[in-house]
């Protein structure tokens, strides 16, 4: 499985997979980005002992693996992650970021579905105007950075240690430009 972005709290459990429960733990996964804190180039693979146990002690290097750093950042952040409750903070926060979404969804006739787990979210847009560039411009301008992908979604992805001043404020962002005025640009 690929957890580089959603792994590590981001999706209200520590790993994406584990919303499907135990059944679905995959053999081997990526992770990365956030296990740094966004401090340190970091990147690992997690695999199970049978598949760990094909590879014996210096038969994989990397480049730049195994820089202390990024290690001692990535371990800080893996103690924060426990330590801060980040995965409880991921679905607390999240459910409540996900009813304002559905609240503003309901009144925006461009949104075409809001789905999420967590703190991490796809706003999909309707294909009759103008795409997610376009609103990720907008929104910019209101000082929310929030990112367009593959045209028609906008990945609305907060810090989970956001403060709830913080998520109004790009909630607020998000109300005024779907439900605005410039909601029809």
């Amino acid at each position: 499985f690929d957890e580089v972005q959603t792994g590590w709290a981001r999706t209200g459990e520590l790993f994406c997979w584990m919303h499907e429960g135990p059944d679905a733990r995959p053999d081997i996964m990526c992770v990365g980005k956030s296990v740094s804190g966004g401090f340190a180039p970091v990147s690992g693979i997690l695999a199970n002992e049978e598949l760990m146990s094909l590879y014996g002690p210096g038969s994989h290097g990397s480049t730049f693996g195994g820089c202390p750093i990024s290690s001692c950042i990535a371990y800080a952040a893996l103690h924060a992650i426990e330590e801060e409750k980040l995965v409880e903070q991921a679905r607390e926060k999240g459910e409540w970021v996900a009813e304002r979404l559905a609240a503003i969804a309901e009144r925006a006739p461009r949104i075409k579905e809001v789905r999420g787990k967590g703190m991490m979210f796809g706003i999909e847009l309707t294909q009759d105007g103008p795409d997610g560039h376009h609103f990720t411009e907008l929104l910019l301008e209101k000082g929310a950075i929030i990112k367009d992908t593959h045209h028609w979604v906008l990945r609305f992805t907060p810090p989970i240690v956001a403060s709830k001043e913080d998520l109004e404020f790009a909630l607020g962002c998000l109300e005024e430009v779907f439900c605005g005025q410039t909601a029809d640009a």
